[in-house]
């Protein structure tokens, strides 16, 4: 994270995504710009952008607002600067960046679909059946 850091910007490629990393660079204060594309490798930075509110100027629509944004972010350092500190608020305030809730509703999750399956198979003599098990909302 220390290294991450240190850069100025991070460009999503066309068609294979950032993903964990363009987190990280988030995660390090980085601005990530990104056009999200038709399919899901390609939409993860900007839904990621979206959940944390700042996707109005990095989650762009064309590759030319692409390119303006990226310029406009690599000249003034007062914008990196300035999105660095928005970013450090995000760190704490952020569902998105609050790693040990997430991790706790995984494990309930996790357990909840272990009950189901065991469940499952005493009642239906080994006969598999889908169940929704929750969310992580």
């Amino acid at each position: 994270m220390t290294r991450l850091s240190c850069g100025a910007l991070l460009l999503d490629p066309r068609h294979y995504s950032t993903h964990t990393v363009a987190v990280d660079c988030l995660w390090a204060g980085v601005p990530v710009v990104t056009r999200a594309g038709p399919r899901l490798t390609s939409r993860v930075p900007a839904s990621f952008l979206t959940s944390l509110g700042v996707e109005g100027t990095l989650v762009v629509r064309s590759w030319q607002e692409y390119a303006q944004v990226a310029r406009a972010f690599v000249r003034s350092g007062s914008l990196r600067r300035s999105f660095r500190r928005r970013m450090q608020g995000l760190r704490l305030s952020s569902r998105a960046f609050q790693r040990s809730t997430y991790t706790k509703k995984v494990l309930q999750l996790l357990g909840l679909a272990w009950e189901v399956h065991v469940f499952d198979g005493e009642r239906d003599n080994g006969r598999k059946n889908l169940h929704a098990v929750g969310t992580m909302g």
